[in-house]
């Protein structure tokens, strides 16, 4: 696993996002933000700038990230990334002295491409 800082504006560390290669060849990613840096679109722009970093230093197809059900400020900065809410896993994660559900999202290199073009025209 890899990890990278997630800095602020101010230059403190916010948190990290980490990385890793799945047997597939696949990368998951995540993020941990500290809670006085949460909310400010900061966890957007670091998985953003991880994900294009990614694409644009590796031969990586697709990347992946899971989060939880409840977690709905994780899943819209996905989405704004442009991952795609592919499903629920059911009773996937233990914490907290309960299972719970999650949620996966993907993004494979042809949406940025497609993203980019838009972008471009």
């Amino acid at each position: 696993m890899s990890f990278l800082a997630v800095e602020a504006d101010d230059g403190s560390c916010a948190g990290w996002v980490t990385w890793r290669v799945l047997a597939t060849g696949n990368v998951e990613i995540g993020i941990a933000l500290y809670p006085g840096y949460r909310g400010v679109g900061l966890g957007t722009k670091a998985q953003r700038e991880l994900v294009q970093y990614l694409f644009d230093t590796t031969a990586v197809h697709r990347i992946q990230a899971g989060t939880e059900v409840d977690n709905v400020a994780e899943q819209r900065a996905l989405e704004r990334v442009g991952f795609r809410r592919e499903g629920v896993q059911r009773e996937a994660v233990f914490r907290a002295g309960r299972w719970r559900d999650s949620v996966m999202y993907g993004i494979v290199r042809t949406d940025t491409e497609r993203h980019r073009a838009h972008e471009d025209a």
